[in-house]
């Protein structure tokens, strides 16, 4: 979870806004909810396994399953391949960064969550 949960913060903070600035605005629109599901989710799941057990938990990591594969579907062929158009110099510096020793930010949610 913690994993996904620092994906989603890397393309929020990095890669959506020079994507959108680019002209991707509706792409980046469907992409920003979908985090908030998937992070609404991953909420229902952590709480069913560290909290009260209500036999949801099962049901929703299927459930999780399958928005990343709808989410992925859209996301691989779109954004990643513009990404490497977009991304100039310095924000790719940033992103790369982050990705080798960066932390996200305590209490961070995503902008849809």
């Amino acid at each position: 979870m913690a994993a996904l949960r620092r994906h989603i913060f890397l393309e929020e903070e990095f890669l959506f806004p020079p994507l959108r600035a680019a002209g991707l605005v509706a792409p980046i629109f469907v992409m920003l909810r979908e985090h908030g599901e998937l992070w609404r989710t991953m909420g229902s799941i952590e709480r069913g396994l560290f909290g009260e057990k209500t036999g949801a938990e099962v049901p929703a990591c299927e459930q999780l399953l399958a928005q990343l594969e709808h989410h992925n579907s859209k996301e691989e062929p779109i954004l990643y391949p513009r990404a490497d158009e977009v991304l100039g110099g310095r924000a790719s510096a940033e992103l790369r960064a982050f990705i080798e020793s960066g932390r996200m930010p305590d209490g961070w949610t995503c902008a849809n969550a």
